[in-house]
């Protein structure tokens, strides 16, 4: 009877290592191990993913904050707006040719513009007599004494004519456009050259007076050189003082 019993505990001892040993020699099952393969190399190919969308962001954000020298670089612009005594005027900033100029158009107030305009990425094209300010966009404006003057100026160009056109570089003109704010730009006294009524009393210049249509200056100060050009329309005479 003893004997029965440990046959029958002998038998399902070996029964449950069977059972253990099916369960463990299942893990290498070819099966088992391919699906085990499979998951490993999914999870790699995704690991090697986000590593590339990483990288790629960061470079992205790298790009974004190291820009090129030359967008660093503020492209040229002219800004045009109503001067304080009546006239119009146009700063152009940063463009090589024309550093710290302004161009301004002695007129009889009728040209007032209703807001400021900028042409951004802006060329510059002056002859004496005509200046055409031509943006990247094809926005073109021009200021002269006649039409004529500007006859080769683009045909959708915004035309403002009057009896006088100054041309002044130097530091002082163009502080005193930044110090306007968003204000009107600088009067007529503070340029060297101007157009002045022949009717009116004579004003000692040091280049042109009565009977001149043209003149210009120029002279350096303490490492401040200020240049000046001016063309006058009819009934007035070019007036330039250093």
């Amino acid at each position: 009877m003893l004997a029965g019993r440990n046959f029958g505990k002998s038998i399902k001892e070996y029964g449950r290592g069977c059972r253990k040993a099916d369960r463990v020699g299942s893990y290498f099952h070819p099966i088992v191990i391919m699906k085990l393969l499979n998951s490993l190399f999914l999870t790699f190919i995704l690991g090697v993913f986000l590593i590339f969308l990483s990288y790629r962001t960061v470079a992205n954000w790298s790009a974004a904050i190291a820009l090129p020298e030359e967008m660093l670089v503020e492209k040229p612009s002219v800004e045009i707006r109503n001067t304080v005594d009546g006239h119009l005027a146009a700063w152009v900033r940063n463009h090589p040719a024309f550093p710290k100029t302004v161009f301004l158009l002695q007129g009889d107030g009728k040209a007032r513009l209703e807001a400021p305009m900028i042409l951004a990425d802006a060329s510059v094209q002056y002859d004496g007599k005509c200046v055409t300010f031509l943006s990247s966009t094809g926005q073109a404006v021009c200021f002269s004494i006649s039409r004529e003057a500007c006859s080769k100026a683009p045909r959708n160009a915004k035309y403002f004519s009057g009896w006088g056109l100054v041309r002044q570089a130097g530091a002082d003109i163009e502080a005193q456009c930044v110090g306007a704010g968003s204000g009107p730009f600088p009067p007529v006294v503070s340029y060297s050259c101007k157009c002045i009524g022949t009717a009116q009393p004579n004003v000692n210049c040091d280049s042109g007076g009565p009977g001149a249509t043209e003149c210009g200056t120029g002279s350096s100060v303490a490492s401040i050189s200020v240049s000046c050009s001016v063309s006058c329309g009819e009934g007035y005479y070019a007036c330039c003082v250093d």
